[in-house]
C-alpha cells in the first residue's frame, strides 16, 4: 500500500509523488504508533524527502500500516491524496 500525493519539494512541484510507510514502532502502553513517510517520484526511485509521524494505535483495529495511511489521509499536506 502506498499513496499518490501531489507535493511541492524546494520550490519543485512533484505531480503524483509515491509516499510509503516505514513503520518505526508502537509506544510501549500501545495508544501510539510512529513511523515515517518516504516520498519517491515513482516506485523504485530514491527517496527525495521522508517526515516522522506519531498518530493514535487501536490494537482492536486494523494492522499498524493501514491506520497510519489512514492518519495521513486525514492530514492537510494529504488532502487530495489516492490510494495507489
Amino acid at each position: 500500500m502506498a499513496l499518490k500525493v501531489d507535493v511541492e519539494f524546494k520550490g519543485i512541484r512533484v505531480v503524483g509523488a509515491y509516499v510509503a510507510v516505514m513503520m518505526s514502532g508502537i509506544s510501549e502502553d500501545k495508544t501510539e504508533q510512529f513511523f515515517t513517510a518516504l516520498y519517491r517520484v515513482s516506485p523504485g526511485q530514491d527517496i527525495f524527502y521522508s517526515s516522522s509521524y506519531a498518530s493514535p494505535y487501536n490494537m482492536e483495529g486494523a494492522n499498524p500500516f493501514i491506520q497510519a495511511y489512514e492518519y495521513l489521509k486525514n492530514l492537510p499536506e494529504f488532502n487530495g491524496s489516492s490510494d495507489c
